[in-house]
C-alpha cells in the first residue's frame, strides 16, 4: 500500500521527560500530565501491511470492520513473540526451529522514527482512544486502556482484555501508542505532512486536554501459564480507591466513580476545516406528484424501489413517466 500526502504510521516517542511514560494509579494522574509527542514511523526501516478485517467483538452478535495492522522492523523479528508453553510451541521445537529466542515481551517496544538515528521507545496512554475524551458524555462507558491481551468481552466491567479470545494475555497494548492516518481525501486544506493536522487535542485550543475514565482495576494477569511463572504484568492499571477488580455493571452506571487524568501533546492540533454540503430540498409540488403516480401506478416492488433511487437522482416528472411508459 502506498500513503499520499503525510499519511503513514506515528508512533508517541514521548518529549524526553519522566512523565512520558503511562501512569499505572490515581496518585500518579494527580501528579502530572502524560507528555505526548506523537512522530513517522520510518517506512524505510520498518515494514508493515495493513488488512480489512470483518469480525464479531465485545462479543456482540454484529460483525465490525477492522484495520488491522502488521509491523516489523526490517531484517529483524524483534516484535516476534511466541509463549514458550503449549501445543503451538512444541509443534514449532519438533521441526527444528529456534523459537525461544522469542520468548521475552517487551511493553515498550522500539520503533525506528524518521530523521532520528536510534531506536526510540514507544509510549502507550492510558485512554482507550484520544478522539473521545469523555465517553460518559455521550452515554458510553469505559476510557480505560485495558491494558492486557485477551478478549475484550465485557469491558469495562470484569477484568477483561483488549482484543480477541486468542490473544496471548502477556501481549499487552500500547494504548494509542501507533497511530495511523485514514484518509477519504488528499490535502485540500493543510498539508497532512504537518504534524499538529488531526492530534488527540485538536478543536480544544489548548497542549492539555483532561480525559475521564470508568473507575476499575484494569489489566490482572489471571492466565494459569502466567500465575504459574508468576509474571505480572507491567502496565496493570488501577484507578480504584481499594485495588479491587468491578466484576459487574453497576445497576446505575452514571453513578459510576469517573477518574480524570491530562496528556499534554507539547502542541496545539489542528483541525481540517471542510465546508458542509446542503442539498436543496425538493419543492412541496414535485413531492405531491410523485406521491400520487406512485399511488395510482401498479408496478413492481423492486421496480418502485429503482424509480425511488431513479427519483433522488433526477427528481423530474418527464423523466418518471417515460420509465414508467416503458
Amino acid at each position: 500500500m502506498e500513503m499520499f500526502g503525510g499519511g503513514g504510521i506515528y508512533a508517541n516517542i514521548g518529549q524526553g521527560e519522566e512523565t512520558d511514560g503511562m501512569p499505572l494509579n490515581r496518585e500518579d494522574m494527580k501528579k502530572s500530565a502524560q507528555t505526548i509527542n506523537y512522530q513517522r514511523v520510518d517506512d524505510s526501516k520498518v515494514d508493515s501491511e495493513f488488512y480489512l478485517l470483518e469480525s464479531g467483538y465485545h462479543n456482540y452478535p454484529e460483525s465490525y470492520l477492522i484495520i488491522g495492522m502488521v509491523m516489523n522492523i526490517k531484517d529483524s523479528n524483534s516484535y516476534s513473540y511466541i509463549r514458550p508453553d503449549g501445543r503451538y510451541y512444541e509443534g514449532l521445537k519438533k521441526r527444528g526451529l529456534q523459537v525461544d529466542k522469542y520468548a521475552e515481551t517487551n511493553s515498550l517496544p522500539p520503533v525506528w522514527i524518521k530523521d532520528i538515528d536510534y531506536l526510540k521507545d514507544i509510549y502507550g496512554t492510558a485512554s482507550f482512544g484520544q478522539n473521545h475524551p469523555n465517553r460518559k458524555a455521550h452515554g458510553l462507558t469505559g476510557g480505560a486502556c485495558p491494558t492486557k491481551g485477551g478478549d475484550v468481552s465485557t469491558y469495562p466491567w470484569g477484568n477483561p482484555g483488549s482484543g480477541w479470545p486468542t490473544d496471548y494475555e502477556e501481549v499487552t497494548p500500547i494504548c494509542d501508542g501507533i497511530v495511523v492516518d485514514i484518509k477519504y481525501w488528499a490535502d485540500l486544506d493543510k498539508s497532512w505532512d504537518d504534524e499538529k493536522i488531526a492530534l488527540g487535542n485538536s478543536g480544544f485550543g489548548t497542549e492539555e486536554v483532561e480525559y475521564f475514565a470508568m473507575a476499575n482495576h484494569y489489566g490482572e494477569f489471571t492466565d494459569p501459564w502466567n500465575i504459574k511463572q508468576g509474571n505480572t504484568n507491567p502496565q496493570e492499571l488501577d484507578l480504584t480507591e481499594d485495588g479491587k477488580i468491578v466484576m459487574e455493571a453497576p445497576e446505575k452506571i452514571e453513578d459510576h466513580p469517573v477518574v480524570s487524568f491530562k496528556m499534554d501533546f507539547g502542541k496545539i492540533g489542528e483541525a481540517i476545516d471542510f465546508v458542509e454540503v446542503e442539498l436543496d430540498p425538493l419543492p412541496e409540488d414535485a413531492l405531491l406528484r410523485r406521491q400520487r403516480m406512485m399511488e395510482n401506478t401498479t408496478i413492481t416492488s423492486a421496480v418502485r424501489r429503482g424509480l425511488n433511487c431513479v427519483w433522488k437522482l433526477f427528481p423530474t416528472d418527464s423523466l418518471l413517466l417515460r420509465l414508467i411508459k416503458k
